[in-house]
């Protein structure tokens, strides 16, 4: 199996990351990243008059143009928009071109859509798009066209007509919408189309004073904490919401809480951190910053604006006197806030005691990420974090801590220049100088360890202190403190497999991600990330580096090369005449290429019906069918032959397979699709290759009580009905009149079947009689009806055993045996079957009466041993066991009761090998 490409080729020679530019904020270092240079947008779009969304985690981006976006033409309902996907990074991804797509929907649904409100990302990395008139329209990566997913305008005609406000889009499943009339709504599971839609609880004494609402952000869920909240977690979003009287509120579906009171303003903007611990907010006075803790019980920082000194250091001094009506704030992870003046686009980064660093003069867009801030130009994308300080600290050429002086020397250490034996001498000197500390070289390993996958990217640096860790812990462990560094030395193989990963995602996936953002997303989510970017080779070898399901860059490779390989102007139909020469070059393509990912990646089970359902969906037939041919997992093969009207082909391998429920779901489509006389004529026409559903079928019509085409069924096979092991749900019902009606319906049946099937006639007969001896039963004895169960002789006499305990012995005694001789049952069924019975009660001095008619029974007495031991009464079993006079049967009986030791003297007594064997084999050993 090929492994991952060297994250390092190429990369050797990088003495300094040259897209890094540090920075302190305080006294905490900040890293500045570039991840473009020279986006793909730069000469096709201005990011001054588009809408943008992005998804989490260096996810893709979307730019959405304006001028007048969102008009429609009443005749043909197409929109005269684009919609352009990028990376990252800034690489052209795909365009939804709306302007040779329609809307799949009503004349109605457009005719006041004139205006986007909002566009986002949900959790699958689609973008929602939400209409003034409540219409939610999805666009998707990889398809051209823009889907209509429904819309809200019910809960809008409720309000009285008013259209969408603004909205919400929280990258998750979900949005929460404002009305024009002040209400706000929870508009829930979007991807499954039920659009489950709650109303937040809002303050009703302002609602009634006109009180209006300033802004409004959705809070981390379940912070700050509301009374009679609900326990459900689709409900735990909350809102935020600010009034023009300074009030602040904290609202969910159920209550709403009182926050914060602002004197003398009130709040026009709130920005909540990724982790739910701090809100940022400009009131509207001066416009300046401030920020809360999350239940706004304490302020770390109020009316924060830029000192005039700090714009005159950078330059700025015409800022001083300008109004900062026009804001934007975002966080930086949960450490500081993005302060953008969009007028001036002038950007700050302040945190939470007030110091501010200058990021950008450029017009952009801001995004929060998990553990940083992304922020778009018209010609560059940028990424900062915050750094860590031991990291930073070796950039800095005055600092004496151990881990810098340590990795100064270390630098030089594989040199060759003049002195780099005297930079070796110092090297040692040093190592030897730390390992006399206490654990000195272990607390380096851990510093570097703890803190390198979280913010280093500079791989040459990387390389140098991976060595330098792995150098300190050989150093480290040819001495002491073993255990330690066992622990270090495993962290350390985990560190370097992440980065590895890491720099693959970066360098070759164009995907910029951090370890954090990678922990959060899952494994099938990133593949399916880097499947979309077009790395779909890649993204097979990192799933298989991963150990998760290669399936997902399979299919995403597959379904690429399908849509590829279709006309793109036309669908194909069958009356086109190069369809089978179109479809044949797609399968050769296809059979080679998976064959060729099968065999050079090891892949046991590819995705052959994941891919043959999408070419059925594309009308190749002919590849689908191949496809599912090479399938060899049945629970995924049977519903696409179902699906393709193979139905002797589903039935036969589901057959094969054995499987009950995938046989009961061929039964049902059969069933639904043929009627009884198709069913018959289809099972007959095919007994040679069905025998074995033929069996199945009739098991599954009994196990469900289908019981007159059951029967029907039956005979036409030539096999004979059983209706003694029919469900007891059918034989014994619940009422008089019923069962009356079933006893009726059997003789029925007997007298049409008496001449054909002799067997049938006694077996009929035979029911009635159980079921007229069941009642005169249940009424001798007062029981209440139903209580006897009828549905085979077995079970009856279970039942009767149970039920006659109230009896003397000699009348219990009776009543079996009157059973037993009516309907000729055997001695060994007719113990068995009494025994159990009694069991179930607990009477287990009936099973002593019982043996004691004829001494020995003739079953002997291991089935009454067997029977108490399954029911947990040892006592009784050592009772019964000393009745057994055979001494080999005593011995399996003591072993099987667990007296190990007593039943190996009895063997070596007897001088029985093979005895002892049995014993040993019952009961361990050591027994």
């Amino acid at each position: 199996m090929p492994s991952l490409q060297n994250s390092y080729c190429g990369l050797e020679k990088e003495d300094e990351d040259q897209d890094c530019e540090w920075m302190l904020l305080g006294s905490e270092p900040y890293c500045k990243r570039t991840l473009a240079t020279a986006p793909e947008w730069k000469s096709s779009l201005q990011l001054e008059d588009c809408k943008f969304c992005a998804a989490l985690s260096a996810g893709p981006t979307c730019f959405i143009p304006g001028h007048g976006w969102g008009t429609v033409d009443e005749q043909s309902f197409l929109l005269t928009r684009n919609i352009y996907w990028f990376s990252c990074s800034g690489k052209l991804l795909n365009v939804n071109s709306l302007q040779a797509e329609r809307f799949v929907g009503t004349k109605q649904s457009f005719v006041t859509t004139k205006s986007l409100r909002e566009a986002g990302f949900l959790q699958d990395e689609s973008v929602l798009l939400i209409f003034e008139d409540g219409t939610l329209a999805r666009v998707l990566q990889d398809s051209p066209v823009i889907y209509v997913i429904g819309s809200v305008f019910e809960v809008l005609e409720v309000e009285g007509g008013s259209l969408v406000q603004s909205a919400i889009i929280t990258n998750d499943d979900c949005f929460i919408m404002e009305t024009t009339k002040k209400n706000f709504y929870l508009v829930q599971d979007i991807l499954r189309g039920k659009f489950l839609i709650h109303r937040f609880s809002v303050d009703e004494s302002r609602a009634k004073e006109n009180v209006a609402i300033t802004c409004y952000q959705v809070l981390a869920s379940g912070s700050p904490p509301l009374k009679n909240s609900g326990t459900s977690s689709n409900h735990d979003i909350q809102l935020l919401i600010g009034y023009e009287d300074g009030t602040v509120i904290s609202s969910n579906l159920y209550d709403h809480l009182l926050l914060y009171q602002l004197e003398g303003g009130y709040f026009i903007s709130f920005s909540v951190s990724r982790d739910g611990r701090w809100i940022a907010a400009i009131e509207s006075g001066k416009h300046s910053l401030w920020i809360f803790s999350s239940d706004m019980n304490r302020a770390v920082l109020s009316n924060w604006l830029p000192s005039p000194s700090f714009l005159r250091s950078i330059g700025m001094e015409e800022l001083e006197s300008v109004d900062y009506s026009n804001l934007q704030i975002d966080w930086c992870a949960s450490e500081a806030v993005a302060w953008y003046l969009v007028s001036h686009s002038f950007l700050l980064l302040v945190d939470i005691r007030g110091n501010c660093v200058h990021l950008s003069n450029e017009a952009c867009f801001l995004y929060s990420e998990l553990d940083g801030l992304r922020w778009i130009e018209q010609e560059r994308v940028y990424y900062i974090y915050k750094a860590s300080k031991p990291l930073y600290d070796l950039q800095n050429l005055g600092n004496t801590e151990d881990i810098s002086l340590l990795f100064s020397c270390f630098e030089t250490f594989d040199g060759r220049t003049r002195d780099s034996d005297e930079k070796r001498i110092q090297f040692y000197q040093l190592v030897h100088l730390l390992f006399s500390k206490s654990s000195g070289l272990l607390d380096i390993v851990e510093t570097i360890l703890d803190n390198m996958v979280l913010e280093e990217w500079n791989i040459g640096r990387q390389k140098k202190l991976l060595k330098l860790a792995s150098f300190c812990i050989a150093y480290q462990g040819s001495y002491q403190n073993q255990s330690k560094v066992t622990q270090l030395a495993d962290q350390l193989s985990v560190v370097c497999r992440t980065l590895r990963l890491l720099n693959c995602l970066r360098r070759q996936c164009d995907i910029p991600i951090t370890f954090v953002q990678s922990r959060e997303m899952s494994g099938d989510k990133l593949m399916d990330r880097i499947s979309r970017y077009g790395y779909h080779e890649k993204a097979l070898s990192i799933s298989i580096y991963l150990g998760i399901d290669p399936s997902i860059p399979l299919i995403r490779w597959a379904k690429q090369e399908l849509l590829q390989c279709l006309p793109k102007d036309t669908v194909i139909h069958p009356d086109v005449q190069d369809r089978e020469m179109i479809e044949s070059n797609v399968m050769e393509k296809i059979s080679k290429r998976l064959e060729y990912f099968t065999e050079e990646y090891q892949i046991a089970a590819p995705p052959y019906t994941d891919i043959a359902l999408m070419a059925w969906k594309l009308d190749l037939s002919n590849l689908a069918i191949w496809l599912t041919q090479k399938e060899q997992r049945m629970y995924k093969k049977v519903p696409l032959l179902l699906m393709q009207n193979k139905e002797q082909d589903a039935l036969k391998a589901a057959s094969e397979d054995g499987d009950p429920e995938l046989l009961q779901g061929v039964f049902i489509r059969l069933r639904q699709r043929h009627t009884l006389a198709e069913m018959l004529e289809f099972f007959r026409s095919n007994n040679d290759q069905l025998q074995d559903a033929v069996r199945l079928y009739a098991a599954f019509l009994r196990r469900h009580a289908i019981l007159e085409e059951w029967n029907s069924f039956m005979l036409s096979f030539g096999l004979r009905p059983c209706f003694a092991v029919l469900s007891q749900a059918h034989l014994s019902l619940q009422r008089t009149a019923q069962r009356k009606k079933t006893l009726e319906w059997l003789s029925l049946q007997m007298n049409r079947t008496a001449k054909r099937s002799t067997w049938l006639g006694w077996s009929l007969k035979n029911e009635c009689k159980i079921s007229d001896l069941a009642t005169e039963l249940e009424q001798t004895w007062k029981l209440q009806e139903n209580s006897l169960d009828v549905s085979s002789i077995s079970r009856f006499i279970v039942s009767v055993a149970e039920q006659s305990v109230h009896l003397s012995p000699s009348e219990r005694r009776d009543c079996l045996y009157r059973i037993k001789n009516q309907f000729k049952v055997p001695e060994r069924r007719f113990i068995y079957n009494c025994l159990q019975g009694m069991a179930n009660i607990g009477d287990f001095e009936g099973m002593l009466i019982l043996g004691s008619e004829r001494h020995p029974p003739q079953t002997g007495w291991m089935p009454f041993v067997e029977i108490c031991l399954r029911h947990g009464r040892l006592s009784e079993a050592s009772q019964f066991i000393k009745l057994i006079k055979e001494p080999q049967e005593r011995a399996i009986a003591l072993a099987k009761a667990g007296y190990g030791k007593e039943a190996a003297e009895l063997a070596m007594k007897w001088k029985n090998q093979r005895l002892l064997q049995q014993i040993y084999e019952i009961v361990p050993q050591s027994s």
